[in-house]
């Protein structure tokens, strides 16, 4: 099977790397979000009964999540393309062509990040009422 198959997009092709990539990503913080999602539970977890062992139930509560999501994932994509928008990094370093333009850049050189969120944090509490120090 090609990465990339016509389907129903107007001759333009389905990037079904991008997806696997997009899939991989969402069940690989599944997993990372798990020791915080039981750390919270914990006292619910001891009270209930279950009705199969938490060791089964987590990977059935993984790949369902991830299932769901990576059709919803899907449907993103191709409601991205026929209006026009996309994943134009992704599917840039995808085709070994990044696009390295200064829209780009921006995201990847945080150094003025910082004075931004405080900048955004400031006025917010300014207009919240919470008044200048």
């Amino acid at each position: 099977m090609s990465d990339t198959t016509t389907i129903g997009l107007g001759g333009k092709p389905y990037n079904w790397h991008l997806l696997g990539i997009l899939v991989v990503a969402m069940f690989v913080s599944t997993i990372l979000v798990t020791p915080y999602a039981l750390a919270i539970q914990g006292d619910t977890l001891k009270n209930i009964k279950l009705p199969l062992p938490l060791a089964l139930l987590m990977p059935i509560q993984w790949v369902a999540g991830t299932l769901f999501c990576g059709i919803l994932a899907a449907v993103g994509l191709v409601v991205a393309r026929r209006i026009g928008l996309g994943l134009p990094f992704l599917e840039g370093w995808l085709a070994r062509k990044p696009d390295w333009s200064p829209r780009f850049v921006g995201l990847v050189d945080c150094k003025h990040c910082g004075g931004r969120v405080v900048r955004f944090g400031t006025s917010a509490r300014l207009h919240l009422g919470g008044g200048a120090d």
